[in-house]
């Protein structure tokens, strides 16, 4: 090797995933849930890397844990929105009576 600046590339992959709420029921990002009942979601990406993942509601219809549990309040609709690692997705949860 003779002097001066030696440098390699290699190619790297970037793998690029989309957020999406999951759940029994869940369909077209909707979910219907009854009054009193109790409602698991989840995400389509891992939080097991120590990733921060945050659940609200918009309003007042539902009641959302920080692990995605949804418990249903009284009738109407709200937006359930999670983010993971700057990503977010929302499905609309209708509280039936």
């Amino acid at each position: 090797v003779k002097s001066g600046v030696v440098s390699s590339t290699a190619p790297c992959a970037v793998a690029v995933t989309s957020l999406a709420v999951l759940g029994s029921g869940v369909s077209s990002g909707a979910v219907s849930v009854s009054k009193g009942s109790t409602l698991q979601l989840g995400t389509s990406l891992s939080s097991s890397d120590g990733s921060v993942v945050t659940w609200w509601s918009d309003g007042s219809h539902v009641a959302v844990t920080g692990t995605g549990n949804v418990v249903g309040l009284s009738a109407g609709t709200d937006t359930v929105t999670v983010t993971v690692n700057g990503k977010k997705a929302t499905v609309k949860v209708t509280v039936t009576a």
